[in-house]
């Protein structure tokens, strides 16, 4: 699916699968799997909050920091943040 270039894939999620508290380490090699396969341009970030069955509440500083040393480029962390949405969502002026 990836290397189709027609779909895809939101970056969150990692205090659902990580076996780890916060920072979440052990989720990194799951983001770096997909920032490979899918690149920034179809890479999506999700806080979860409040809609897909979070059992506890998470700062988005904090969802943001786990994101940013996960995706260490600026230019990557745009694409995932601005560009891949509006595109994606067909927002204008981005």
């Amino acid at each position: 699916m990836a290397g189709s270039g027609r779909c895809a894939v939101k970056l969150s999620g990692y205090d659902k699968f990580s076996r780890e508290a916060f920072p979440f380490a052990d989720a990194r090699p799951f983001t770096d799997a997909l920032l490979a396969a899918f690149g920034p341009a179809n890479c999506l970030w999700g806080s979860d909050w409040p809609n897909i069955r979070a059992t506890r509440r998470l700062d988005y500083g904090t969802l943001l920091g786990v994101f940013a040393r996960s995706v260490p480029s600026a230019q990557d962390r745009r694409a995932i943040l601005v560009d891949t949405p509006a595109r994606l969502f067909g927002f204008s002026g981005a």
